[in-house]
């Protein structure tokens, strides 16, 4: 069997594994698990970029981004004004009034989650298709985990509200979703 067609089976092997550990898990605790990475998400911190607009959102309130900036062709801004023009890899301006972390830009429209319902959301990051191609639960933990602007969320600065639960709760409700198969609740 040549190297390719290893890899694609090994692949479909770990996608098959997957979902068969997330059927086994009940509807009642995979609603258990996700409820609160599911608030998490629906914040203001992880959903005002997490658009599926061509601007970003800003302020509890996801009001659309001041100076009329737009997602451009590579989710960092239009060629005249790029996201790192504003936000530098810290948080700056008077009491951080300009959030700021290494990489800042917004996720692929694909990745946009407004209007979906917590079980849609679910259903959208554990889908490469939607999760900017992460295929196993382990990549799609890690990613909430350790990326700079999702962690960016729990030292925000300036005014902005925190997430509904600290950053050590977040990661063990992800690492027991994870270790449960990363299961969605249908409804």
């Amino acid at each position: 069997m040549n190297q390719s067609i290893r890899a694609l089976a090994l692949a479909a092997g770990l996608l098959v594994a997957t979902a068969a550990s997330a059927v086994a898990v009940s509807e009642k605790k995979a609603q258990q698990l996700w409820e609160p990475i599911g608030a998490v998400l629906a914040s203001p911190r992880c959903s005002n970029c997490h658009s599926s607009t061509e601007f970003p959102r800003q302020l509890d309130t996801r009001d659309r981004h001041q100076q009329m900036v737009v997602r451009g062709s590579d989710d960092n801004g239009a060629a005249t004004l790029k996201c790192a023009t504003c936000h530098q890899t810290t948080n700056s301006g008077d009491n951080g009034m300009v959030p700021g972390s290494a990489g800042w830009h917004m996720p692929p429209v694909a990745m946009g989650w407004d209007g979906l319902s917590s079980a849609q959301l679910c259903k959208a990051i554990t889908t490469p298709a939607t999760n900017g191609n992460r295929k196993t639960p382990k990549l799609i933990v890690n990613h909430m985990l350790v990326d700079p602007v999702v962690l960016w969320a729990w030292k925000p600065g300036g005014e902005r509200t925190l997430p509904p639960m600290s950053y050590a709760l977040f990661s063990q409700a992800l690492r027991a979703w994870e270790k449960a198969g990363v299961p969605c609740p249908t409804q």
